[in-house]
């Protein structure tokens, strides 16, 4: 039997560039996704300002040079918890300002990617291929490797020159929001200041919508039974493949608004997406449980990265 070959542009589609988004496939479906996001905290510390203030007076000169001279006196500096505080050690927790449970994906961001999908769904091989994003979620629980840039009169800058270890910062994820905890007086006034910027790499999840989900699911959950009735037999490859053509393009023309030439580009694409066309078998791509093999919709992808930046509004 010859061979079926479906371009690869066929399952993965280039989608519109749009600066700032990334694209995520899996088997059944792709989005597009933000590939920066920024995270609003807020200083609510009344106590924590004035005493940045009071220490920006006078670790400074007028030009701007530090009189900080000794390490021993930045020790104490950014180690020293306010009066209000109890601890040995100082320690601040900023607070979200941009809430919207754990979805990092906003209200323009969404707006952008579903008028993205709008043109690529036009040239989808396979039903429902590109989708927008539903939610885009942090998958870290946990994000502490920061990458620091300093501003002019920079406590943590000083500090570095010193060379003080850098304490931890770490953005901390709980069931419902973020928050930003640091233990270190220069890092929590060069944020408050306006002297430093915080930005890490962190893993996240791409998620379509359970409407998007449950429609993929009961169009794949079709296909597998019809797949499946058809290769159970013992005939020849050639025959399978014959038969199992013949029963999903029915299936595929069946559908509201199809073309011929439409379930015909579908009926393909199925094909060398799922089936291994010489053996007339099913491939990989579907998933293998206690001896027997699905296509199984998820609605949510694997990993991506993304670049979280920290912003502090007063």
């Amino acid at each position: 039997m010859k061979k079926i070959v479906i371009p690869f542009s066929v399952f993965f589609l280039n989608i519109p560039a749009l600066a700032g988004m990334g694209l995520v496939q899996t088997n059944f479906w792709q989005a597009p996704y933000p590939q920066e996001y920024e995270l609003k905290v807020k200083n609510i510390s009344q106590e924590l300002k004035e005493s940045c203030q009071h220490i920006d007076k006078i670790a400074w000169d007028e030009e701007g040079a530090t009189l900080i001279w000794k390490a021993d006196q930045m020790i104490r500096l950014r180690s020293a918890p306010l009066p209000s505080q109890n601890e040995d050690q100082f320690q601040v927790d900023f607070k979200r300002v941009n809430m919207r449970g754990l979805n990092l994906l906003s209200p323009a961001q969404a707006k952008e990617a579903s008028e993205l999908v709008a043109v690529a769904a036009s040239a989808d091989a396979l039903p429902d291929f590109s989708q927008a994003p539903f939610e885009v979620d942090l998958a870290s629980s946990m994000l502490s490797n920061f990458n620091f840039k300093y501003q002019s009169r920079s406590l943590s800058k000083v500090s570095e020159s010193f060379s003080l270890p850098r304490l931890p910062i770490t953005l901390i994820q709980d069931k419902t929001d973020f928050y930003l905890r640091v233990i270190s007086k220069d890092v929590a006034c060069d944020l408050i200041l306006h002297r430093m910027s915080l930005g890490a790499k962190s893993s996240a999840q791409v998620k379509i919508s359970l409407e998007s989900q449950i429609r993929l699911n009961d169009f794949y959950t079709r296909v597998e039974s019809i797949s499946k009735s058809v290769l159970v037999s013992q005939k020849n490859p050639s025959v399978r493949a014959a038969l199992l053509g013949f029963r999903l393009g029915g299936y595929l023309s069946s559908r509201p608004g199809m073309t011929l030439s439409t379930s015909e580009a579908q009926l393909l694409a199925l094909m060398d997406k799922f089936f291994f066309i010489e053996k007339m078998d099913t491939n990989d791509r579907w998933t293998e449980s206690n001896g027997q093999k699905f296509l199984s919709v998820s609605g949510q992808s694997s990993a991506v990265e993304i670049q979280v930046n920290l912003t502090v509004e007063e």
